[in-house]
């Protein structure tokens, strides 16, 4: 593979930036609700968030408080795009990317995970920060990105005049169901219950059958550790 330049690194930190403060992004705004117990264990993905991840990938890396972008071609493995939450990159398969709907829910699937990231062990209800989340596993991780990546999808097909059909793959599928109950919702809580089917899709995908073999409890490591501003 042809190394990317910093040219072409540079484009796309500022794609993923424009994509994060667009008004479609901007309008994805739910709790999402982790099945591990306690009254306060939801997460909160919404534009604020998405604009914290904006203002990290205008920060150095280096600085150990932004998040960069890299080529890693990984599709034969059945991998679009991944997030590094040891190393915060967003990574995707080629240098030109993000220029169609479903390479744009992409992104903002990985920014999700990026926005985790951020959050680290914290929640943030209600613009408060610092509630204890505890460790969340990854399908729960997995179901929250999807969600929110169908949510964007949602809005600009709205915004483009297209109507969205119903995906063939159930992951895709299960998340569509999800987000087309919330998409008039601004702040919509998803129960655990909300997304059980979503979960039980993502674990028998193959993609992720590889790592979490058909795990409810499998989490990543290194997890979700914090991205200071």
């Amino acid at each position: 593979m042809a190394s990317t330049t910093a040219s072409q690194k540079a484009h796309l930190r500022s794609l993923i930036h424009e994509l994060l403060l667009s008004p479609e992004c901007q309008k994805i705004d739910f709790d999402f609700a982790f099945s591990h117990g306690y009254g306060y264990n939801r997460h909160k993905v919404d534009g604020w968030g998405y604009a914290h991840i904006a203002l990290c990938l205008e920060t150095p890396l280096n600085s150990g408080r932004g998040v960069s972008v890299r080529v890693q071609d990984e599709t034969a493995e059945g991998v679009g795009a991944s997030y590094d939450y040891g190393q915060n990159f967003i990574e995707v398969p080629a240098a030109v990317f993000g220029h169609t709907p479903i390479e744009r829910r992409t992104l903002v699937h990985e920014c999700t995970h990026a926005l985790r990231d951020a959050h680290g062990m914290k929640s943030r209800i209600n613009g408060a920060a610092g509630v204890p989340l505890g460790r969340t596993r990854g399908v729960e991780e997995e179901a929250e990105a999807f969600i929110a990546g169908a949510l964007y999808l949602i809005y600009e097909g709205r915004a483009g005049g297209f109507t969205l059909a119903t995906p063939t793959a159930p992951v895709f599928a299960a998340a569509q169901a999800i987000a087309l109950k919330i998409a008039d919702t601004p702040g919509a809580l998803v129960g655990v219950g909300d997304h059980a089917d979503l979960r039980k899709a993502i674990l028998a995908n193959k993609t992720y059958d590889k790592f979490m073999h058909g795990n409810m409890d499998f989490v990543y490591a290194p997890g979700p550790n914090g991205i200071k501003l």
